[in-house]
């Protein structure tokens, strides 16, 4: 009598480790309402209050002028929301929140520089 073959088990799939860190960031929350405050409410609010933009330079240098005041809006938004969450690790996404804010806050530095040092240079 021929041996019986052995039978074949198939490996259990591991992801990751038994005990997956959770990742308390608020990346997504910012960068959508980033893009709703510049994709709707700065349009919304030119418009409500009468200025007429035609041309996309004209676009670009609205834009270039008040990004500051729109990432400085959105973070004030998120935090809001972060704040009246109910979700666990309320306090590691604000602390996240604030590396995003004074990121934006020195990039906002850094070009408000280039653009002094453009209408300087003039």
């Amino acid at each position: 009598m021929p041996p019986e073959a052995p039978v074949e088990t198939v490996p259990t799939a591991i992801v990751g480790t038994p005990k997956t860190e959770p990742k308390y960031k608020v990346t997504r929350e910012y960068w959508l309402t980033l893009f709703l405050v510049c994709a709707i409410a700065f349009p919304t609010l030119l418009l409500v209050r009468g200025y007429v933009v035609d041309e996309s330079l004209e676009w670009l240098l609205w834009y270039a002028l008040f990004l500051p005041l729109m990432q400085l809006a959105t973070s004030i938004i998120v935090a809001f929301m972060t704040y009246s969450s109910k979700r666990p690790g309320r306090e590691q996404r604000i602390r996240h929140l604030v590396k995003i804010t004074l990121r934006a806050f020195i990039g906002g530095l850094i070009g408000i520089g280039i653009m002094l040092l453009i209408a300087v240079a003039r």
